[in-house]
């Protein structure tokens, strides 16, 4: 396991000067502009962290550390009254707790569908909207890329919307809300003696490292970079599995032949 680790951070520190390239490649916004020492820098010594509490030192990366509220709009998916009716097709789509998950970072309209309640166009998700989980011990957050109108959250879940798109990226602030240190500030606010939530006040007020758009371009692409090389060692990870079982039965069935 331990090779393994420092295999992989070995990749990670590879991965991120090629990330910190392609971000500022023909394909991207900012290809026409010089990355900053500091960006190249911070991203560097990110990478040689072995550790999850990196935001404990945030003065070497020199960022300006903002309050959640001050970043985005925060409020509670659609309020439900009594029972919330699903039905097949037709009503609107909702995202429930389980559809938000770290792992993918994203949700999507492959959702269930559900009556329509009243006054629920308010409620409607819009694309790039941040959802987070803020009942229970699962307190994940991810990305909704939806592109229709017809699509609300649960109200256990949190809706962030970007007050300024100069401001901050959706995707970044999923990524810092699903990082170790800002999981343990969530656990840190929950209340509640059974199942426990996250009060919206001191949720709102958690403090977010913030760096440049360019910087957090560069974050988010070294992010799905990292969620694509992780699928595809579970691809080689089964396809191997399957290899090696086909193998011992291929033995098995000629040892028993004979």
């Amino acid at each position: 396991m331990g090779k393994w680790k420092a295999d992989r951070h070995s990749r990670v520190k590879t991965l991120v000067p090629q990330c910190l390239d392609s971000c500022t490649g023909r394909n991207s916004p900012a290809r026409n502009r010089k990355p900053t020492t500091r960006g190249r820098a911070g991203f560097a010594w990110l990478a040689n962290r072995t550790d999850d509490h990196f935001l404990e030192e945030d003065d070497k990366l020199n960022l300006a550390m903002k309050q959640l509220l001050d970043i985005a709009e925060i409020r509670t998916g659609y309020p439900f009254r009594g029972r919330i009716e699903r039905i097949e097709i037709g009503g609107c789509r909702l995202v429930q707790m389980g559809d938000v998950r770290a792992d993918t970072g994203e949700v999507g309209d492959d959702l269930g569908h559900v009556e329509v309640p009243a006054n629920w166009q308010k409620h409607v998700l819009r694309t790039g909207d941040v959802l987070l989980v803020g009942r229970g011990v699962r307190n994940e957050a991810a990305t909704f890329v939806g592109q229709t109108d017809d699509v609300i959250a649960a109200p256990h879940l949190f809706v962030l919307r970007v007050r300024t798109a100069s401001l901050a990226l959706p995707d970044y602030l999923t990524w810092f809300l699903n990082l170790p240190a800002t999981q343990e500030q969530i656990r840190s606010i929950r209340v509640g003696s059974g199942i426990p939530f996250v009060p919206m006040e001191a949720f709102a007020q958690l403090k977010l490292a913030l760096p440049s758009i360019e910087m957090q371009q560069r974050v988010v692409c070294l992010q799905r970079l990292c969620r694509q090389e992780e699928q595809l060692l579970e691809q080689i990870s089964e396809r191997r599995r399957v290899l090696i079982t086909g193998t011992i039965c291929e033995a098995v069935r000629r040892e028993t032949n004979h």
